[in-house]
């Protein structure tokens, strides 16, 4: 059996020395060694040349995370690979990783791709625990049949089952392309497994302000794809009352994790915030929005929250509304900023909800934003 293991990268320079060493130190060594460098600005393909990787390239009109899957498969496909296996730039395999996948794969040829166990290495920080238990990449510690999402930090295909089923969708350029691609092999009756064995390390560090930004990079594309973005009033119909809703589970996941509250209470103004910003530009306009981050103070604060915490939210969303143009653009139509203020203050709990929000607070003060 004939294993690739492929890195899609852009500006990787910081992690890829340790996985690059990490690989190395394999039990069984990978058959092909590729790296696909998607448009880097760093010491990305230098380092990957020196570690005696194969790097290949996307082009100025061929690029992207899901460009840069599918540029591997090609190469793997003409080196004769069996299985391919990808990593992400700051994933860690453990030294049997891919002895494990040569084991899993030969042993169980019903099988048509896997993922594995991704763990994060970082978790004292807010945001670093908040990002490993709300986007955490993995299944837990048994085995799953058919999982709902392959994570594409280790995920691993039967190259030729991958090739027939037409690869990755290359209009997902950043995110959504491993849950897309494992949903259309399920809906194709290939058996899928989530291999806990498989055991990598994720280097990810973050800060409120990353790791917010990062989720409405997760979970968009999914309403992207459902129509939900087709227009304001699909927009308000649909995404808007998602946001709240998922908010409230969080919050009540949250009550027995006080260092997640503040995160959680900025996440549904990031969301609103983001998809409007999107919405206003598909529709070849711009939108002020200054006015939800007045409304969120204004209901926190009527909530009983406290300057301390009113300021550091304020900070979070005027950094997300710098992101989106600053104050740029027309004053937010007063029926969208009605619908939205009717959900968030459905959704928003009382300040003494949160008994622990102040611990939350002194450990986000020692942080960066």
């Amino acid at each position: 059996m004939k294993i690739c293991i492929y890195i899609p990268c852009r500006d990787g320079a910081s992690t890829l020395p340790e996985v690059f060493e990490a690989v190395g130190r394999q039990t069984r060594q990978p058959d092909l060694l590729l790296l696909v460098n998607d448009q880097s600005s760093d010491a990305t393909v230098a380092l990957a040349e020196a570690a005696g990787w194969h790097v290949v390239h996307t082009t100025a009109d061929r690029n992207g995370l899901s460009a840069g899957r599918n540029i591997a498969v090609a190469f793997a496909h003409e080196a004769g690979c069996d299985v391919i296996g990808g990593l992400d730039a700051d994933a860690v395999p453990a030294p049997t990783y891919v002895e494990e996948m040569a084991r899993f794969y030969a042993a169980h040829p019903e099988i048509a791709a896997t993922c594995g166990n991704m763990r994060e290495r970082y978790v004292a920080t807010p945001s670093d625990q908040w990002r490993s238990v709300y986007m955490r990449q993995h299944w837990g510690d048994q085995p799953l049949a058919n999982p709902p999402i392959l994570f594409g930090s280790s995920a691993a295909h039967r190259l030729e089952i991958l090739r027939r089923a037409g690869g990755y969708d290359e209009s997902l350029r950043t995110n959504f392309e491993d849950t897309e691609l494992t949903q259309r092999l399920l809906r194709a009756g290939h058996r899928l497994e989530y291999v806990p064995s498989l055991a990598i390390e994720h280097l990810k560090r973050d800060t409120p302000d990353s790791v917010l930004r990062m989720f409405w990079n997760w979970y968009r594309p999914a309403a992207d794809l459902a129509g939900h973005f087709a227009n304001i009033d699909v927009w308000l119909q649909q995404r808007h009352p998602w946001i709240w809703h998922d908010y409230a589970g969080r919050v009540v996941g949250d009550v027995g994790a006080p260092r997640l509250t503040a995160i959680t209470t900025a996440l549904p103004w990031s969301q609103v915030m983001r998809d409007l910003h999107l919405l206003a530009g598909r529709a070849g306009t711009a939108v002020d929005l200054r006015t939800v981050v007045d409304v969120a103070m204004e209901l926190h604060a009527a909530n009983g929250f406290g300057d301390r915490f009113t300021d550091w939210l304020r900070a979070r969303l005027e950094s997300v509304r710098g992101q989106c143009g600053g104050g740029a653009g027309d004053p937010l139509h007063p029926m969208v900023l009605s619908k939205v203020r009717d959900h968030a203050t459905r959704a928003i709990p009382r300040r003494e909800y949160w008994e622990d929000l102040d611990r939350s607070m002194g450990d986000l003060s020692s942080c960066p934003a």
